[in-house]
């Protein structure tokens, strides 16, 4: 985590390393359950007073890096390989996290967490 040049993860925040949704699912039914795995999270975090939730996500730029750089290998796209743990930051923005840790391949999220959350 320390590697990101958008960390290091906020102190008072939970890092969420991964959503993951077997690839064999279609692309609806990935965002439909890491979606739902995202609300679970949430909501967990405010019943336990957790401040924030932070991830490091890829941009499209940072997608094709790693494509590149992974090209030929099984693992790019297996459970814990580089593109399905690193999800991409649109997903996030679209529920309500910011960009706190600016890169233009991999920034940082955040998602404050308060009432309406609960």
């Amino acid at each position: 985590v320390r590697a990101f040049p958008s960390g290091p993860v906020g102190s008072d925040a939970v890092l969420i390393a991964d959503l993951h949704a077997h690839p064999d699912f279609d692309t609806k039914a990935r965002k439909d359950i890491r979606s739902l795995l995202l609300a679970a999270v949430v909501s967990d975090a405010a019943k336990r007073g957790v401040r924030a939730l932070e991830t490091f996500a890829r941009t499209e730029k940072g997608s094709e890096r790693l494509e590149t750089e992974f090209r030929g290998s099984e693992a790019k796209r297996h459970a814990g390989g580089p593109l399905t743990c690193l999800q991409e930051d649109e997903f996030f923005l679209a529920r309500g996290f910011e960009e706190v840790g600016k890169d233009p391949e991999f920034p940082r999220l955040r998602l404050e967490i308060d009432g309406e959350h609960l």
